[in-house]
């Protein structure tokens, strides 16, 4: 099993364009498989996840997998399948096999554009690490039930173990890549914990993160020495890593490796798995990234043509906000969609260039200046209130009624608080925000659709926009 994870690195182009199926050359592993290995593309039925499909099916992945398990002595047919799961999932059924979600990459993906700041690691490394060490741990429990190893503890720890063991095994350099980029992964996917989601079977992602680290750290001191000194992984857990990773090695040497075929590993282990180059992001990733950005703009213009705003008229508006005596203005209902629509375009422009931009691996201040572009697009929350508060002023109510926007997050955060000492107790907190969005809609309402006061009113003279046989 001890080269089954490069193979999987091939997942890194399914976020990416097409590409020319790889050469002879590139696939070394051509005529080895394993016979007890079943193997299945399933086409999906959703268009984001077809390209993902013909990509892995043109790559063989699933090929070359078969190929890195043929040492591998099995006492029955294990299928592994590759679908649609509708879900961001991996997962072994006793029985029925691996099944691994077209979904997933690019879920990984994602999260690896999320993390700027990067040192010792690059974004290929997080999505090649993760998926592997997601599929490794599949196998793991695939292993564990076909061979019946005995597991002490929870079997999820078992499989991660298993996952870290197998990564580890690959040389210094595949090792450094794939452990660190998965650990990075489960960093930056950890979210805070309370009530009944402690009785996951599975350890929370901050502790799978050292866990991760320990194994590595523990089997090739040298190579993960940097993490210890810049205390990433705690100098208390360093200490004790060497015996965690004997006590994994050990029980693979006892349970698993008596049934892999020596002869057939030292041939695996000669060829050079999964070679693969990622691949620049092209027009295609472009014109996706853009598209609704594209849209909202040309939307956001028709409107401002519409309510004959010109745009300086717009950016004189937004930078008159910055003052908040200006908060007792009118605001019709027209221009408000106007400057709504606007806003939002700019705003996810913005963020399709920082998405687009995220897909190469860039220097460390342009990988701030961008992350600085990802709080700045929040910073439009702010005239969507202002441009919300001049709407309520033209309906004559107070603006302190866009306060309800918060009722949903309030019912939200006292059923969390509520789960957390009182566990089980979801559905109150469903009920509560369900109650908390009747007011939010009576707002939408209020805002978007109904017609200012005429004349004036305690804000002031109505708002000034006027068009043939159109009131404001």
């Amino acid at each position: 099993m001890k080269r089954f994870l490069i193979t999987l690195g091939f997942l890194l182009v399914a976020v990416g364009p097409a590409a020319p199926a790889p050469s002879a050359w590139a696939q070394p592993w051509r005529g080895l498989r394993n016979s007890m290995i079943e193997i299945a593309y399933f086409p999906p039925r959703t268009a984001s996840n077809q390209a993902t499909y013909e990509l892995l099916k043109r790559r063989q992945v699933l090929e070359e997998l078969s190929a890195f398990l043929a040492p591998l002595r099995l006492p029955r047919k294990l299928r592994v399948e590759m679908l649609e799961c509708h879900v961001i999932n991996a997962f072994y059924i006793p029985d029925q096999g691996v099944k691994l979600c077209y979904e997933l990459p690019a879920y990984v993906a994602h999260i690896a554009s999320r993390i700027r700041i990067r040192s010792g690691f690059t974004k290929d490394d997080v999505i090649v690490g993760t998926f592997v060490q997601v599929v490794l741990h599949e196998i793991g429990h695939a292993v564990f039930d076909m061979l019946q190893v005995p597991v002490l503890g929870r079997e999820e720890d078992g499989a991660d173990q298993v996952a870290a063991f197998v990564m580890l095994n690959f040389g210094k350099a595949i090792a450094r890549r794939t452990l660190t980029g998965s650990a990075q992964f489960l960093r930056a996917t950890d979210v805070p914990m309370w009530g009944s989601a402690f009785a996951d079977e599975h350890g929370s992602p901050l502790q799978r993160f050292y866990n991760l680290l320990c194994i590595a750290y523990g089997g090739l001191p040298d190579t993960f020495q940097d993490l210890v000194e810049a205390g990433t992984l705690p100098t208390e857990r360093a200490q004790g890593c060497a015996r965690e990773y004997e006590q994994v090695n050990f029980a693979f040497a006892e349970t698993i490796l008596p049934h892999v075929d020596q002869d057939l590993l030292k041939q695996g282990q000669s060829i050079a798995w999964a070679q693969w180059e990622s691949e620049v992001p092209g027009i295609p990733d472009l014109i996706a990234d853009f598209r609704l950005a594209i849209i909202l703009a040309v939307t956001a213009a028709v409107v401002l043509r519409w309510t004959r705003t010109s745009p300086r008229e717009l950016v004189r508006i937004v930078r008159a906000t910055l003052k908040l005596g200006n908060i007792r203005s009118r605001l019709g209902r027209h221009r408000w969609w106007a400057y709504m629509l606007t806003t939002t375009a700019v705003a996810s422009l913005v963020f399709a260039l920082d998405n687009f931009l995220s897909r190469f691996e860039l220097p460390f201040m342009v990988q701030v200046l961008l992350a600085v572009m990802d709080y700045a697009i929040y910073g439009a929350a702010y005239w969507y209130i202002f441009f919300c508060v001049g709407r309520l002023h033209d309906r004559n109510r107070s603006g302190w009624w866009v306060a309800l926007l918060l009722v949903p997050w309030l019912g939200y955060w006292i059923g969390a608080t509520a789960e957390r000492y009182y566990p089980g107790s979801f559905a109150t907190m469903a009920k509560i925000i369900a109650v908390g969005l009747v007011p939010c809609l009576w707002l939408v309402i209020e805002v978007a659709f109904r017609r200012g006061t005429r004349g004036n009113n305690r804000y002031g003279p109505e708002d000034g926009y006027r068009r043939v046989g159109v009131n404001a």
